[in-house]
């Protein structure tokens, strides 16, 4: 498991993420956080930090299947994410048979990210008229059912 945190500046986004010891995410969910200060990993003692300052908690739980393709010239990566649905216990995310809500109604979402620029190639296979740039959110489709 991993810890991420996201930042969105406009079109722009930047993931930090660290891999979690094993039975982290079990540790955070019963409120034990000690374990994130046992590290030099500097997005432990960030989350650390926001855990004791804030009420923080789980406020939701994404589960959806994802394939994945690399194309190396612009660093491009196309992703089809599938079958996105929600838990409406985010604590409960460790237990696959939580995830009954359907979110995604009924479509496939396609993603392409890229680097210095998008190859040509890339462009033409992926672009029609009906289609732009947008932004869309897996967890914000999956707060809306809280």
């Amino acid at each position: 498991m991993r810890l991420e945190k996201k930042i969105k500046r406009g079109w722009l986004c930047t993931k930090f993420s660290a891999v979690l010891p094993g039975g982290g995410a079990e540790a955070l969910l019963a409120g034990r956080w000690d374990f994130l200060l046992e590290s030099d990993e500097p997005l432990f003692a960030e989350f650390y930090a926001k855990l004791r300052g804030g009420p923080l908690r789980p406020s939701a739980a994404v589960s959806y299947s994802r394939e994945a393709f690399v194309y190396a010239p612009g660093c491009v990566r196309v992703n089809i994410d599938r079958n996105l649905r929600c838990c409406l216990d985010a604590r409960e995310f460790l237990n696959p048979n939580r995830f009954g809500i359907a979110a995604d109604g009924g479509f496939d979402l396609l993603e392409v990210k890229y680097g210095a620029f998008l190859p040509d190639v890339v462009r033409m296979a992926v672009q029609t008229a009906a289609c732009g740039r947008s932004a869309f959110s897996k967890y914000a489709e999956c707060r809306r059912f809280e």
